[in-house]
């Protein structure tokens, strides 16, 4: 049986959405951070780098950095989940 795959305006266009919230998504999450640096929630300096979201919108992977020491990470690792 061949293999049906999607029109290709609907791959550009869902690429293209995915792309506009994956921005919408880090900037979010970038109001968010100095809130919480705020709080004490975590210390450091965090910068966060990428975000990735899957195809079907369930999963989204946030890459970040943290300079200062390895608690600092730890905490910083442990405080982004709570944000969403």
């Amino acid at each position: 049986m061949p293999y049906l795959s999607a029109p290709k305006w609907y791959n550009k266009n869902m690429i293209d959405r995915i792309k506009r919230l994956e921005t919408l998504f880090l900037e979010e999450i970038n109001t968010l951070i100095p809130k919480m640096a705020a709080n004490g929630d975590f210390g450091g300096f965090v910068t966060i780098t990428a975000g990735r979201l899957s195809k079907d919108l369930a999963n989204a992977k946030v890459y970040f950095s943290v300079f200062g020491r390895d608690k600092k990470f730890l905490s910083v690792a442990h405080g982004l989940p709570n944000l969403l």
